[in-house]
């Protein structure tokens, strides 16, 4: 049976301008784990290097196989695939319910808003010597 602990150990070169990685027995170029033709509308994202993936993955690896040293390196990858993507799926569904949630608060706010808005146009506004802006007396004055 192959080591796989050994095969788990974060490998990079350079091979002319971009680096080739070795993750989990497999030799994977940078320019294959860019994301190319973002979508301009979406928000912009702090930038991911490829290292920065590969050393995910390999901490993720390393991570499972430390109680699991009888897993192949097929298993190990899909393993950790399945891990990444329920870290992603749960992340996508907690930013979603954020988003409505703020939603919802910000159509109570601007409802509270709106209803003191209407209070404060339906009340008569006094200068400060007591006459509404029309110059008329405010009641309180005469008692």
């Amino acid at each position: 049976m192959e080591n796989v602990s050994e095969k788990v150990e974060f490998k990079a070169e350079k091979d002319h301008e971009t680096e080739v990685f070795e993750v989990l027995g497999l030799r994977l170029k940078s320019s294959s784990l860019e994301k190319k033709n973002l979508d301009p509308s979406q928000v912009q994202l702090p930038k991911v290097s490829p290292r920065d993936v590969v050393e995910y993955v390999q901490k993720e690896s390393r991570d499972l196989l430390k109680n699991n040293r009888h897993l192949s390196l097929s298993q190990v990858a899909v393993l950790v695939a399945l891990k990444i993507a329920t870290d992603k799926l749960t992340l996508e569904k907690m930013v979603k319910a954020d988003q409505e949630e703020l939603v919802i608060l910000t159509d109570q706010v601007l409802g509270v808003v709106d209803e003191a808005l209407l209070t404060l146009d339906s009340t008569p506004q006094t200068s400060e010597e007591g006459f509404l802006r029309n110059d008329t007396p405010v009641a309180h004055d005469w008692v």
